[in-house]
């Protein structure tokens, strides 16, 4: 009885696996985007746009969120010092005070001048 021996070349095999394993990915990231993965995040639903200065002029700190009825509080940047805040003045300047570490308190302050024009 004659055997009958059939070899495969393993090379051409392997890249071919590679490949469809290469193309399979891409077709997969491909359909799992969509739009309404965009719809997520549009700000522009959530963004009031009709304040004014006189609405936002003092001292602000953030102690919670919402988004989509779910609320959460926001803890104080460190225990020793507090929170970061920022304050809005009514001449259209705008600056934030951040503690980056709480050895002395001393934030690091940011301005913004002319707010509004």
């Amino acid at each position: 009885m004659m055997q009958h021996y059939e070899f495969v070349n393993r090379n051409g095999i392997t890249k071919r696996i590679f490949n469809l394993l290469v193309v399979v990915s891409f077709l997969a990231i491909l359909f799992s985007c969509n739009s309404t993965d965009d719809d997520l995040f549009n700000e522009e639903e959530i963004i009031q746009k009709d304040a004014k200065i006189k609405d936002l002029a003092g001292a602000w700190s953030i102690y919670k969120v919402e988004y989509d009825g779910n609320e959460a509080s926001v803890p104080a940047t460190t225990e020793e010092c507090g929170r970061d805040f920022f304050i809005y003045n009514s001449s259209g300047t705008y600056e934030e005070f951040l503690y980056q570490e709480s050895f002395t308190c001393q934030p690091v302050q940011n301005k913004l001048i002319e707010l509004y024009v």
